[in-house]
């Protein structure tokens, strides 16, 4: 079949939004394996590989288009791919943590061409999914902390929270983020309240960050609202925020920590102790300050500054700086999508897993490439 042909019969917003429907299913079945101790076909990465073949024949098909619209996506994946191929002797080592890292700008030509040219179709269609995973979700979290179920847990360890259906306590912040700043945009208040308040019961104290700064920024700058519901809503939002917080953090393992006069462990969940053993192993040898890892083993601290550096190094880190300056120039003038952009760098900072987790890098960008999109719609539906 001619790749012409290919993209005619398979629609590309049709196979997206399949991937994206059938990522959660398989995630969570893979959820199911780890819970379980079941090894078994990872049906998510069989997934993931089918998607970027498709994703690849659209590239080819539309190459022209993709050099003239998002020529930084291009460079910035031929640049990481060289420091990757500078890596000599160690590409087996590190190939899997390279897919990882590859896998959203290898896609994002794809994605990019179904949202310049749906219109709103598939603003509407991720709308949608969210709302329909977010109330399956709630059922599995709430049946999870009524019953114990283990495989609804956020954590397979004895410390709390409940993410249901959701694979990874990394990805969790950023599903959450994509979709309560997307239900904001479609002014579905009972989704919005509903996705808040579920998020709570994940224990992840990145969740709270990022659901704290995203709606403290969108309140602050949203031109509707009042002066005085602006401020009152912030103040509620701290008060939220910490609450939340400290209610986590007196609880196991967490309370034992304090207890124990480390605050800032129980904080970063031993970030700062991880990051000091891992500066005693780096050697001239093992770690380049250009292109990042070369031999050591640990190249990921669930902080995306310090996980880019030691995986890409500097110039690693130049090339991601200048992939997100790309993505700010597009969506530069949608208040909501440069406050997502804003949020998940920040939170970033902290937890990691924005471009080492592929859904949830891809998930981010997909829906700040929807919020991008012209906001008429939106200005004549009632909210929800």
């Amino acid at each position: 079949m001619k790749l012409n042909k290919l993209t005619t019969v398979f629609n590309p917003s049709s196979v997206l939004f399949l991937f994206l429907t059938l990522s959660f299913l398989f995630d969570f079945i893979d959820k199911v394996y780890i819970y379980n101790d079941i090894n078994f076909i990872k049906f998510n990465r069989v997934l993931k590989f089918t998607f970027l073949l498709y994703a690849l024949s659209v590239f080819v098909i539309h190459f022209k288009f993709f050099v003239k619209t998002i020529r930084f996506v291009l460079i910035t994946l031929l640049l990481l791919t060289i420091i990757y191929l500078l890596k000599v002797g160690n590409y087996n080592v590190y190939k899997m943590e390279f897919l990882r890292y590859a896998f959203l700008l290898a896609s994002f030509p794809l994605i990019f061409y179904v949202i310049s040219n749906g219109n709103f179709k598939f603003t509407t269609k991720l709308y949608q999914l969210f709302k329909y995973i977010i109330i399956i979700n709630t059922v599995l979290v709430l049946l999870g902390l009524v019953y114990d179920i283990q495989v609804f847990k956020t954590y397979k360890a004895n410390r709390f929270g409940f993410n249901g259906m959701l694979l990874s306590q990394g990805f969790t912040p950023f599903f959450y983020l994509s979709a309560t700043v997307l239900f904001w945009y479609m002014k579905d208040k009972k989704m919005l309240i509903v996705t808040i308040l579920i998020s709570f019961l994940s224990g992840v104290k990145g969740v709270y960050l990022a659901e704290f700064i995203a709606l403290t920024l969108i309140v602050f700058y949203d031109k509707n609202l009042s002066k005085a519901f602006k401020i009152k809503g912030i103040l509620v939002l701290f008060f939220c925020f910490t609450t939340v917080t400290m209610v986590i953090l007196n609880i196991s393992p967490f309370k034992e920590l304090i207890k124990s006069d480390r605050l800032l462990t129980a904080i970063f969940s031993y970030r700062i102790e991880y990051s000091k053993e891992l500066i005693s192993l780096i050697t001239k040898d093992n770690f380049n300050y250009l292109i990042g890892a070369t031999g050591i083993e640990k190249v990921r601290l669930e902080m995306q500054i310090i996980d880019i550096f030691l995986f890409f190094g500097i110039i690693g880190f130049a090339v991601y700086s200048y992939f997100i300056y790309g993505i700010y120039k597009i969506i530069k003038k949608k208040y909501l999508a440069v406050i997502l952009l804003l949020t998940v760098i920040i939170t970033s900072i902290f937890i990691g897993n924005l471009f080492y987790i592929p859904m949830s890098s891809l998930l981010i960008v997909l829906t700040l490439l929807c919020l991008s999109k012209d906001e008429d719609f939106i200005k004549i539906n009632p909210i929800a």
